[in-house]
């Protein structure tokens, strides 16, 4: 992808207009279908009153429709998983994509009690359904998992098989990750061949990382209304953004993670840009002060930025911003303490899949 076609799809996510001349529609919904954001994408074009090409349009309204499908049948797995804990009485609560999908997340004064979502239908796709959990739960939930049917392991999309690890691929994940491997349900959904649970028991790039405000946030937690006329449980809203700010600076921190591509997925990066337009950044950036984690929050948020150029940043926030220590910003790999830099800006890494090159051992 060339400059000019990041800039048309950066325009249009921030609500302008795309430059007609230059759109190369095949790059364009390649690009937005990787990065998961086809759905929101393509009605923020729609509403840009852009003349887009039929061929083009039916695309993505097929995409939208194959991902709202996807969405109800992972809502069902959802409700179903948060039954379960419910009845437990586990501490845990759902997280990103599952939320802002199914629930009347940050509208919880909507009229009527009507449920409305973050995104639209089939806007946000999820990968997986991700629980947050504290260590000494892993055990119980684990254990709940596997009596709804749910083995650990890998889906195999060649084979549409579930491929199950060792104890000791299962122990190394869960200490140099601060993950368990996912828990794999195979169905027989053409749009959800398999439900995936990931299990994080960590808000750092370590597996004991944070653990008080772990639990501080897990007891703060809110069952927000879905719409499958039942609830899922999650973090309060700015507690959200501030989880979603630390996970991000997670991906973009950890060697493994970086060479995977999770570093500049821009779904994740579009959640934090709009959940910043209808969340105080004051509150935000007190809240983050007092979890001490303002260096990852702004770290994140400088990211963001560099993508999304007209994201408004409170002075304090953009003072810590251009503060920025260059420690806070390298790539580490914890399995042998190397730390990496980059050498290419983000905007720049954001045109390619592979990050292999752009990165310098400091």
């Amino acid at each position: 992808m060339n400059e000019m076609e990041l800039n048309c799809v950066l325009n249009v996510l921030q609500g302008g207009r795309p430059i007609e001349t230059a759109v190369d529609w095949y790059g364009i919904f390649g690009f937005t279908q990787l990065h998961k954001i086809g759905g929101y994408f393509f009605r923020r074009l729609t509403e840009s009153g852009a003349s887009i090409p039929l061929s083009v349009k039916k695309q993505y309204l097929q995409l939208l429709y194959n991902q709202t499908k996807r969405n109800e049948a992972m809502g069902k797995y959802a409700a179903e998983i948060g039954n379960a804990l419910e009845r437990e009485k586990i501490d845990y609560v759902f997280l990103k994509g599952n939320v802002l999908s199914h629930t009347n997340f940050l509208s919880r004064r909507g009229v009527c009690g009507e449920v409305v979502p973050f995104y639209r239908k089939g806007e946000r796709i999820s990968n997986d359904i991700d629980l947050l959990v504290e260590p000494k739960e892993i055990g119980k939930v684990e254990t709940i998992l596997r009596s709804l049917g749910f083995i650990q392991g890998y889906y195999d999309d060649c084979n549409m098989s579930v491929r199950s690890l060792s104890r000791r691929e299962v122990l190394e994940r869960r200490m140099n990750r601060g993950e368990t491997v996912p828990f794999q349900l195979q169905t027989d959904n053409a749009y959800l061949p398999h439900a995936e649970i990931d299990i994080n028991f960590s808000l750092d790039h370590l597996p004991s990382g944070r653990n008080a405000l772990l639990s501080r946030m897990l007891g703060n937690s809110i069952l927000y209304a879905a719409e499958n006329g039942g609830a899922l449980r999650s973090l309060e809203e700015v507690d959200f953004l501030i989880q979603l700010l630390l996970h991000q600076y997670k991906e973009m921190r950890v060697y493994s993670m970086v060479m995977r591509g999770k570093d500049l997925e821009l779904y994740k990066l579009l959640d934090i840009y709009l959940m910043m337009q209808r969340i105080d950044a004051r509150a935000l950036w007190k809240r983050a002060l007092q979890y001490g984690v303002a260096v990852q929050a702004a770290a994140t948020l400088k990211t963001v930025k560099s993508v999304f150029d007209d994201l408004e940043l409170t002075d304090e926030i953009d003072h810590a911003v251009q503060s920025l220590d260059r420690e806070a910003e390298y790539v580490i790999a914890p399995d042998t303490n190397k730390r990496f830099v980059w050498k290419a800006e983000v905007r720049e890494r954001l045109k390619r899949t592979d990050h292999t090159g752009m990165l310098a051992e400091f």
